[in-house]
């Protein structure tokens, strides 16, 4: 049976697991939440309350959905370190049950489970998740690259990819 402690540094691990595992869908997909405020956030690793939000036309990591966010905070691109500020900001009340060195090792995966999560969603939009690790690297690298400098959209980009592959009868398991 697991001691007190012991409960809430798993429980602490798994939220944080569950956070970048969110947060990558959001990115996956384009999503900008806008308003990634602590109180936005549920201790079960999901989120609530989007008020303002929008998904990405072009690949754009400084597009801020809200319109008084002026200076992206909240930004499509920031959404990762916020999400992981709200979990380090989690630890300030969870001092009175954990100790801050378990709580700093429950934490310190966060971009490790995000970029893998992120990743994997990434390449199988693209049709190719099975993918070595260093070729899967590169080729997101270059599939944002690609998005960035054509500013083509965002979604169109998948879609007319999912077409083509359809099309020739590539056989894919793309998910968006």
């Amino acid at each position: 049976m697991l001691q007190d402690s012991d409960r809430y540094v798993c429980f602490y691990a798994e939220l944080v697991k569950r956070v970048a595992e969110l947060v990558a869908q959001w990115m996956s997909v384009g999503f900008c939440h806008a308003v990634l405020n602590t109180d936005n956030m549920s201790i079960t690793g999901e989120s609530f309350d989007y008020g303002p939000y929008a998904f990405i036309t072009t690949y754009d990591p400084d597009f801020a959905a809200a319109y008084f966010d002026y200076y992206g905070r909240y930004s499509y691109g920031n959404q990762p370190g916020i999400c992981r500020l709200n979990l380090e900001l989690l630890q300030r009340p969870l001092e009175a049950v954990m100790a801050v060195a378990d709580m700093e090792a429950g934490l310190a995966p966060f971009a490790e489970y995000f970029y893998a999560a992120y990743r994997q969603r990434m390449l199988q939009k693209l049709g190719l998740s099975n993918l070595s690790l260093p070729e899967a690297d590169e080729l997101l690298q270059l599939t944002v690259q690609l998005l960035v400098d054509t500013q083509v959209g965002y979604h169109t980009f998948f879609l007319e990819l999912t077409s083509s592959l359809i099309l020739t009868g590539e056989k894919t398991a793309i998910a968006f």
